[in-house]
């Protein structure tokens, strides 16, 4: 480190990842693969070295995907750009996998650890929580079109509720005095302003519950599985919220920044389906008109229209048995054994 003036082998390496992000572009297809190589280093260094790095890059592929997509705003690092906005979304969640499971796993050690050692343990914890709100923010509030990356960011969100609620609860079984650290306020009231309200409508609304590509046996096995997406962010945000107004008792303020979502509807948008169910051997001029009339409805076959009829039934089901639900909220697991 002396000889290389202070810096350590991962901080230039670092630099050298940041140097070739903000120049250069790998817009061809066929370097997708080294793109991934180079961006799971940078933002693997940049997690532990520089979290801001990470948060530049999720603003980045923020303004290429709807519905910033479009404006004239320059991205920061000009490795990302419309063609790689989605392989950018992609690396990152996976790298957010990696902190969110550690984080998990040191969350789970707290309560057999001495004060001192948890204490130590609490910082650098609700540090990497914040970064890990920080950068999922931006990405929630963004359409994305490739239906896997959609639900695995659905999929980390609900995970750090998890996070979040089992350390509420700890706080809650200790019972100390003071019963959170000071540094834990902060971080709920900004998960409050980031992950709730408009994003959490917006990660809610941005699965699919089906796949045209799909039939029968397989395309029910794939809606019942997909459909408990949502409902299972829901309920971990529920639960969430619950934990903290029990910690908010003993005088903390928690929960200003929260918004709960307004309705635990899991609604099938007939459009996109009928879209997704036609024939894909149609001209580009019945493709036009279709598109004039999505409003009123798409003209498809008689399968493909029971098809959609079963969606809607199963979604309308599944909406009135989450609605009758008691508070404070059931795990989706035990609701039903339909879905």
């Amino acid at each position: 480190a002396e000889y290389m003036g202070g810096a350590t082998p991962g901080h230039l390496t670092l630099q050298w990842c940041k140097e070739v992000c903000a120049e250069e572009t790998m817009e061809d297809p066929a370097c997708h693969k080294p793109l991934r190589t180079l961006l799971c280093l940078f933002v693997g260094l940049s997690c532990q070295l520089e979290p801001g790095n990470v948060v530049k890059l999720a603003d980045d592929i923020a303004l290429f995907l709807p519905p910033c997509a479009g404006e004239d705003e320059e991205p920061y690092y000009s490795l990302i750009s419309q063609g790689t906005a989605e392989v950018a979304v992609g690396v990152l969640l996976q790298s957010l996998e990696r902190m969110i499971a550690e984080v998990d796993g040191e969350v789970a050690q707290w309560k057999q650890l001495p004060t001192e050692t948890r204490s130590v343990s609490e910082v650098t914890t609700f540090k990497r929580l914040t970064v890990m709100a920080t950068v999922v923010a931006p990405l929630g509030r963004c359409q994305l079109t490739h239906i896997p990356t959609a639900e695995q960011l659905v999929r980390f969100v609900t995970r750090y509720f998890k996070v979040l609620a089992r350390i509420a609860k700890l706080y809650l079984d200790l019972k100390s005095d003071p019963p959170a650290p000071a540094e834990f306020q902060p971080l709920c009231h900004l998960v409050g302003r980031t992950l709730s309200g408009d994003t959490f409508s917006s990660l809610a609304s941005n699965t699919r519950l089906t796949d045209a590509s799909a039939a029968g046996k397989q395309m029910k096995a794939k809606i019942m599985r997909e459909a408990r997406l949502v409902p299972n962010l829901v309920f971990q945000y529920e639960l969430l919220h619950k934990y903290l107004l029990r910690l908010e008792r003993t005088g903390l303020d928690l929960v200003p920044t929260f918004v709960l979502p307004g309705s635990r509807n899991v609604e099938l948008q007939a459009t996109q389906l009928r879209i997704q169910l036609r024939p894909k051997d149609a001209t580009a001029e019945e493709s036009e008109d279709s598109v004039s009339e999505a409003e009123g409805g798409l003209a498809v076959s008689e399968a493909d229209s029971e098809r959609v009829e079963f969606l809607r039934s199963a979604s309308q089901d599944y909406t009135e048995e989450l609605s009758a639900q008691p508070w404070p909220p059931v795990n989706p697991a035990k609701r039903s054994k339909h879905f």
